[in-house]
């Protein structure tokens, strides 16, 4: 089917919340699927930021991709490039996120680390919807 092309973001999440509403989906796969696509939507927030503020500075697309080669990148990584211009920070990126823009934020992106890798006890719909909202912050914040 033909659809509407949005960007990483938005259509991660869109796809988190439809997989969430399907009846068909089992619960223990929800668990871990949900969290993957809200995952999945804040990385591309954060590559989206990184990617943007390295252009802006002048280094060109072969440049960007040199500096992320060979690396595997994580969310705390992709968001340490975005927030600190470092992958190597990515230890601080939490705690970095905390200080910027509140607990509610970190929380968040800790909760789709463990959620992606051990599924998520809470409830799916707040996630998707914090998930939502930390994707508006950083591309409000890291323009």
């Amino acid at each position: 089917t033909v659809r509407e092309c949005l960007n990483a973001s938005r259509q991660a999440l869109k796809d988190a919340g439809a997989v969430n509403a399907d009846d068909n989906v089992p619960t223990e796969v929800l668990k871990r699927v949900v969290p993957g696509l809200c995952r999945t939507a804040v990385e591309g927030a954060f590559t989206e930021a990184f990617w943007r503020r390295q252009l802006r500075a002048g280094q060109t697309r072969a440049q960007i991709e040199a500096a992320t080669e060979g690396k595997k990148l994580k969310l705390v990584n992709i968001a340490a490039l975005a927030l600190f211009g470092d992958a190597d920070a990515g230890h601080k990126a939490a705690d970095e996120v905390e200080k910027r823009w509140g607990k509610l934020f970190a929380r968040t992106m800790r909760d789709l680390n463990k959620g992606t890798h051990n599924g998520h006890r809470g409830d799916l719909d707040i996630l998707i919807s914090d998930s939502r909202n930390l994707v508006a912050k950083i591309q409000e914040a890291l323009k």
